[in-house]
Parts: structure tokens; C-alpha cells; sequence
């Protein structure tokens, strides 16, 4: 088969990569803290884009999941640092 190449030896960590460590950082979206409240998930979803900003998240399972909080505000505070959630719903109020 002409024009087919072998497969390229490099040392580990050594190879030509088009994402680099920024660009994987920006998209890795966490979620957490997920809450069930009556038909609607409620979670926090930390947003590296966003510069780190915490935003909690709604979804009722109709439509797309929609941020419960103005973007430019975190919800995450130095409070809940070392453990306890840093939200609560109840009845569909958080």
C-alpha cells in the first residue's frame, strides 16, 4: 500500500500533541454536590472557563439544564471548605 507509514516511535511524553495542558484544563466541566428535589436535579458545576466560578445548575428534566445563579457570581464559599454541602432545595427554593 503506497503512502501508508508505519506508526511513529517516540519517547514517552515526547510525542507532538495539538491539546496542550491548558486547552484540556478549559474543558474539564466538574460536577457535584447532585440534590433530587422533587421532579428537578439540582448540582454544582465548576466551570475552569469561567475562571473557576462555581455555578449551581437546575434541571426539571424538560428543556436544557439552566444555571440557577447570574453568571459572574460563584456560589462556592471558604464556609464550606472543609466539608458540608454548600447548598441546599427544598420545594424548589434553594
Amino acid at each position: 500500500m503506497a503512502g501508508v507509514s508505519g506508526p511513529s516511535v517516540a519517547p514517552f511524553g515526547a510525542w507532538p500533541s495539538p491539546l496542550d495542558a491548558a486547552r484540556a484544563a478549559r474543558a474539564s466541566v466538574t460536577i457535584s454536590e447532585p440534590i433530587l428535589d422533587g421532579q428537578a436535579v439540582w448540582w454544582l458545576e465548576g466551570r475552569p472557563a469561567e475562571w473557576g466560578r462555581t455555578a449551581l445548575v437546575r434541571w426539571d428534566g424538560a428543556g436544557d439544564p439552566a444555571d440557577v445563579v447570574p453568571e459572574g457570581f460563584d456560589v462556592r464559599t471558604l464556609v464550606h471548605e472543609y466539608g458540608g454541602g454548600a447548598f441546599a432545595v427544598r420545594d424548589g427554593v434553594a
